[in-house]
C-alpha cells in the first residue's frame, strides 16, 4: 500500500491553520503580578488601539465578550462584599476603555478591565 504525499497548497494550508492557531492569544501569558491572563486581555493599549483605528465591529465585540467574561469570572471568585455588578452596553465599554487606552498605551489590556470595573462600580 503506497502512502501519497501531501500537496503543496494542502501542506501550506495545513501549516497556516496550525499556526494561526497557536497564537500569543490562545496562550496564557503571565504578567509582572504572577496573574495568567488568556486571550485579547494579554494584549497591551497598542495593540486594543490598533484594533479600534480598523473601525471592525467584530474587533470591537471580541474586546467587550472577553471583557464581560472576565467580569463575570471575577465575581465567582470574590466574596459578595467585593462583587462588582456592571453591565457595560458596547459603546460605553468602548469609550471606557478607549479613554483608559490612551492615557496608558503600555498597559496590559487586563488592566484596564479591572480599572474599569472598580471606576464603574464606584460611580454605582
Amino acid at each position: 500500500m503506497k502512502r501519497k504525499a501531501l500537496k503543496p497548497v494542502t501542506l501550506f494550508l495545513f501549516v497556516v491553520i496550525l499556526l494561526s492557531i497557536w497564537t500569543p492569544t490562545s496562550a496564557a501569558e503571565e504578567n509582572q503580578e504572577g496573574i495568567g491572563t488568556w486571550g485579547v486581555g494579554a494584549k497591551g493599549c497598542g495593540d486594543y488601539l490598533a484594533a479600534r483605528r480598523k473601525q471592525d465591529r467584530w474587533l470591537d465585540t471580541i474586546y467587550h465578550q472577553w471583557f464581560l467574561g472576565f467580569a463575570t469570572g471575577r465575581n465567582i471568585y470574590i466574596s459578595n462584599a467585593n462583587k462588582l455588578s456592571v453591565a457595560l452596553p458596547l459603546n460605553e465599554f468602548l469609550a471606557y476603555a478607549d479613554e483608559l487606552c490612551r492615557a496608558n498605551p503600555l498597559t496590559e489590556f487586563f488592566w484596564v478591565a479591572e480599572a474599569l470595573l472598580q471606576e464603574k462600580s464606584r460611580k454605582k
